[in-house]
């Protein structure tokens, strides 16, 4: 009670979880319904890291990509624009020129299925980017900050396996 009395601008839900009475609000847990594996090229100035990543959807809408090398950690993008990044998290409109790539190319996985199949490209003022999918899905997407000196280069691989159950692309 001492707590309530010393800090009376602490609003009631704060005070409740400062109290031990109300646990901080947790993200849901991600659970992917398909994944697929990708070779990533993401160049950031001089600096070019060539990797394996996984590119993983969620039922409720949320996509996710995890880069194969250690640190590196993964992005996530959920339904409502929500950016989670490593160091940072935010509305993906406001991600830093750094993080604006990785927004926009979770955008484009996250919206892959409104695509129709073809060679696509989309120009904002901060982004170039090209989009090639056949009706397989997403073959490839390259993405340019005209904000940062940053490319990602996304190629999913030739052969991959879909996790949809009883779905395999064709020969």
């Amino acid at each position: 009670m001492r707590l309530l009395v010393a800090w009376p601008a602490v609003g009631a839900g704060a005070a409740l979880w400062l109290s031990g009475c109300l646990a901080p609000p947790k993200a849901p847990p991600f659970a992917a319904i398909r994944s697929e594996p990708a070779a990533v090229r993401w160049q950031q100035g001089t600096h070019v890291s060539v990797l394996r990543a996984t590119c993983e959807k969620a039922a409720s809408g949320s996509v996710r990509v995890t880069l194969d090398r250690p640190g590196a950690g993964s992005f996530v993008l959920e339904p409502d624009g929500r950016l989670i990044a490593p160091n940072w998290t935010g509305q993906v409109g406001a991600a830093p020129p750094g993080l604006s790539v990785w927004g926009s190319f979770l955008t484009i996985w996250q919206n892959a299925d409104r695509l129709p199949p073809g060679d696509r490209e989309f120009h904002t003022p901060a982004t170039r980017i090209a989009v090639r999918k056949t009706a397989r899905g997403l073959e490839s997407v390259g993405i340019r900050s005209l904000d940062a000196p940053e490319s990602l280069n996304v190629v999913f691989r030739p052969g991959r396996q879909s996790s949809r159950p009883g779905e395999n692309p064709p020969p």
